[in-house]
Parts: C-alpha cells; structure tokens; sequence
C-alpha cells in the first residue's frame, strides 16, 4: 500500500477505510465522527484527503460523521488506466455510489 502521510503526522482521531463501491472502485477514505448528518469533504486537483485533516475532528466535534475520500488515482484509491475514466461524471458516479450504501462496508 502506498504510503503518502507520514505516521507522525497522521491525528489519531481520524480513521481510515478501503471501502469498495458497486462499480468495483476501491476507495481510501479517511472519517471521523458517528453523527446522524453526514459531512462530505472533496478535494480536488491535485490534492489528497489529507488536506481535510484539520477540518474532520471539528465536524466530528460538532456532531457529524465527516467523511474525506481519496477520489479516483489519488492515495491508495484505484486508478484507472484511460484518461476517459477521470471524466466528471464518472466522479460524480463514485460518488453517489458511497453515498447510496453501495459498498463494501
């Protein structure tokens, strides 16, 4: 597995998941919290879930489960292989696949 953050500066509050989705996708995605109301953190180009690590413990505090996936080619989510599967509607299907239940987890 591939290592991006370095241990040190991994906050223990927050936990880290492979979670498969309906179109086979593996997805890294870091959480915190267990409130009823989900906070969906994207990052985006050329970024890294890492990049919400200060936000996740907050929204956790303020009663949210708070979710910061890493989106297709990024950490150790699956990476597709043809420029066409990074199309904006392929994201936006990842997506509403993990929001839906259709996972793994």
């Amino acid at each position: 597995m591939l290592k991006v953050v370095p241990d040190e500066l991994k906050n223990p509050e927050i936990g880290t998941s492979m979670v498969v989705v309906g179109s086979g996708m593996t997805f890294e995605v870091d959480h915190c919290g267990d409130g009823d109301e989900l906070a969906l953190c994207l990052h985006g180009f050329p970024e890294h879930s890492f990049s919400w690590r200060h936000q996740l413990p907050v929204l956790a505090e303020q009663g949210f489960t708070a979710w910061a996936p890493n989106l297709r080619g990024y950490g150790n989510t699956t990476r597709p292989a043809k420029l066409k599967d990074y199309a904006l509607d392929k994201l936006v299907e990842d997506v509403a696949q993990r929001l839906s239940g259709e996972s793994g987890q």
